[in-house]
């Protein structure tokens, strides 16, 4: 990772109109649990944990993420699981949090998923997602990185969901303009990201990606 990818990874929670900055100043204050669904390497579960004082719990299909997580101190627990056969007593957590995943799964695993974490949810669910077609593969050795479906705002909001844009459609994944430029440039694009956030905030149907928020 090059100098200014380091610079990014540390300030992006910081800066505002990030999906990371506007999620963990989403989460309810009065809250005093959190389930991660499909937490990954853990990097959410990090920053939450430096900016609210909250029992969190992780949970992913793919081993070496966890360990990662482990390693990193991410969350207070962690479960190895499928996330379509999540298995947790309704209203068990406070807030229940699933960044970038649902578009990992069929259109109609997700919908149950969403259900499900309804349920799960005391207070609160957020969810992120990209907007639109958004192409990723395997990587990491995992299968499971693959998109399977694609979300528009329209969709989570009709679930009941606030609906704020993150970013600019088309700069990211593996067919976006920031994977096919040189290296030198690509800081141009992130910082193009960060600078359309006022707009795209208020209009994500032209978003990269989406945080969609249903308090309960």
């Amino acid at each position: 990772m090059g100098i200014w990818s380091n610079l990014v990874e540390k300030l992006v929670e910081y800066m505002p109109f990030t999906a990371m900055n506007l999620v963990w100043r989403m989460i309810d204050r009065s809250g005093k649990s959190l389930l991660d669904v499909g937490c990954g390497q853990g990097r959410m579960g990090s920053v939450i944990r430096r900016h609210r004082d909250i029992y969190a719990v992780g949970v992913d299909a793919y081993h070496p993420y966890l360990e990662l997580c482990k390693k990193n101190n991410s969350y207070d627990k962690l479960i190895q699981s499928d996330v379509r056969t999540l298995s947790f007593d309704n209203k068990s957590f406070d807030v229940v949090l699933c960044t970038e995943l649902i578009e990992h799964l069929e259109k109609a695993e997700a919908y149950e998923l969403i259900k499900k974490m309804e349920d799960i949810a005391r207070k609160q669910i957020i969810i992120t997602t990209p907007v639109g077609k958004y192409e990723a593969h395997a990587r990491d050795g995992n299968e499971l990185q693959e998109h399977k479906s694609t979300w528009r705002p329209a969709e989570l909001k009709q679930m009941g969901y606030s609906i704020r844009g993150v970013g600019l459609r088309n700069l990211y994944g593996d067919d976006g303009i920031r994977a096919h430029i040189p290296g030198f440039i690509r800081p141009i694009v992130d910082i193009i990201y960060v600078l359309v956030g006022p707009v795209v905030f208020f209009l994500p149907q032209i978003a990269c990606h989406m945080v969609c928020r249903k308090t309960l």
